[in-house]
Formats: C-alpha cells, sequence, structure tokens
C-alpha cells in the first residue's frame, strides 16, 4: 500500500476515533428519565452551559436509595417574600420546598438519573401547576454533585406565568431563571449557600444554589416525630404554619368567600379586591 494512501487512512481512522469520543462523553440532546405534561426529570450534557464555569467535571454517577433521596429532599426548606415587590423585608414562615407528591417523584426519578448521569451532565426537573385558565405555576431547576457535595439550582419557585412561550422556555431549559426571585432558599443541617446574595444581588436573575453534605445529612439520625412515606422512610412532619396564598386567584377566592360570610361589607370587599388588582 502507498505511504500516501496508508497515511489517509490512519487520518480518518483517527478522526473517527475523535468524533465517537466526543459524542460519547457529551449528552448531545436530553435524555427524558421521567415526563408527562406536568413534571419531568432529565438528564443534560454541560456542553456550552451558561450556568457554570470552569472545566471541573461533575462527580457522577451517584448511587443513592429512593429513601436516601427521600430524606435529603425533605431537608430542604425555602421562604418566599409575603409580596413580590422588591425591597420588602416581611417573609412568609419557612417551608418545605417539595410537596409530599413531589418527594415521591423526585426521590424515584433522582434515584434513577443520577445512575446514568456521566461526569458532565446535570440532571435537571420542572412542575407545572395550573392556577387558572390564564395561570401557570412552575418549579424548574437542577442538581450535580461537585466537591463531594450535592448542588441544588432552584431556578424557579412556585413562578406564576401567564404566557405560553414563557412557559415553553422554562420548561425547556430549567435552570434558566424568568425573573428576580422572591423567594430564598434557608439553609438546615450539613447545607450551605453556594454564593452570596447582597444589594446587588437584588437586581440579578441568578438562582440559588444550596450545597448539601448529603453523606454528613444521611449519617444524623432523624428528627422525631416522622411518619413513613410510600417509599418507605422518615418523612419529618412540620409544625403547622399558615397557609400562604401563592396566587391572585385564591386570594380573589378567599375574599369573596370572608365576603359571603358577611365577614367583611360589600364596600371593603370593592376596596380590597381593586388592591389586589392594582398590585398584580
Amino acid at each position: 500500500m502507498p505511504v500516501r494512501q496508508r497515511a489517509s487512512y490512519l487520518f480518518s481512522a483517527l478522526t473517527l476515533c475523535i468524533l465517537f469520543q466526543s459524542c460519547v462523553a457529551v449528552t448531545q440532546a436530553p435524555l427524558s428519565v421521567e415526563e408527562d405534561p406536568e413534571r419531568f426529570i432529565r438528564i443534560e450534557g454541560r456542553s456550552g452551559d451558561e450556568h457554570r464555569v470552569g472545566s471541573s467535571r461533575f462527580e457522577h454517577p451517584l448511587t443513592l436509595t429512593a429513601a436516601e433521596w427521600e430524606r435529603l429532599l425533605s431537608s430542604i426548606q425555602v421562604q418566599s417574600h409575603k409580596d413580590t415587590f422588591l425591597f420588602t423585608t416581611a417573609k412568609n414562615p419557612p417551608e418545605p420546598a417539595f410537596s409530599p407528591e413531589q418527594l415521591v417523584y423526585l426521590s424515584r426519578g433522582l434515584q434513577k438519573a443520577f445512575s446514568r448521569a456521566h461526569p458532565d451532565e446535570f440532571v435537571v426537573f420542572g412542575f407545572s401547576q395550573t392556577r387558572s385558565s390564564q395561570l401557570t405555576e412552575l418549579t424548574t431547576g437542577g442538581w450535580f454533585v461537585e466537591g463531594q457535595r450535592l448542588h441544588l439550582i432552584l431556578a424557579n419557585y412556585r413562578h406564576s406565568v401567564s404566557m405560553k412561550n414563557i412557559r415553553d422556555e422554562l420548561w425547556r431549559d430549567p435552570l434558566h431563571s424568568n425573573a428576580s426571585p422572591s423567594y430564598q432558599v434557608v439553609p438546615g443541617p450539613n447545607q450551605t449557600l453556594g454564593r452570596e446574595r447582597g444589594l446587588a444581588g437584588l437586581f440579578s436573575t441568578d438562582a440559588p444554589e444550596l450545597l448539601i453534605d448529603h453523606k454528613a445529612l444521611l449519617e444524623m439520625k432523624p428528627t422525631p416525630p416522622a411518619t413513613l412515606s410510600p417509599v418507605g422512610s422518615p418523612l419529618v412532619v412540620p409544625a403547622p404554619a399558615p397557609r400562604v396564598e401563592s396566587s391572585l386567584e385564591e386570594r380573589l377566592r378567599v375574599l369573596k368567600k370572608l365576603r359571603e360570610q358577611g365577614l367583611i361589607t360589600e364596600d371593603e370587599y370593592r376596596d380590597k379586591k381593586k388592591q389586589l388588582l392594582d398590585r398584580f
């Protein structure tokens, strides 16, 4: 075989080898682990992502049971502002970030996703809940393991959207925050915040990032009292807290009920309704 032809074959083989390794190393399209119209868990490649800097690789795969995932998830607390004004200081009491149904769904889905995830992939999730014919409430974010700690990026938390194109955009890119967060993640034992949020953070759409020392947290003795969830792990029952109305529709419904029960006058009902609509 001529030397030139042999060199051409070697170059072609080397090129194919490089392309093959590149395809194996990076997920070209999201891999759906669990997905339906109202919720999803996907594996997405880091290639070209704008949410993280640096070239470090994630410590994936991660092996945890569904019960261990549920215990980690049930430890995450979120505190929202009483209204959406930029400089408000009033806050609602901390509450669990995920409902019991979401805990079960995420626990099983994250167990599957992290057993398959590569070091260059995120695990992302989303929940969608219809509040009215015009309003949809979204919670989206992502997970990864770096530096022996589990990271949660909570990009959107119970975020109300009225435009379908915005909803579709956040569904496609669950790590994108649509607005400055009107909530904060409250770190518990073996948890820290990933970045400081000073005055400049009020004008940033960067999502809160929670770092969890998952090994230390799982070694802790569960806090009683507890009940068993469908997954079978201890689920801490939080102290009862006043219900937080999370949408305009719910607040108007409560206001109407107060009028029907005679607890407020017709004039008070109209004035309060106008205030709510003006603030929306």
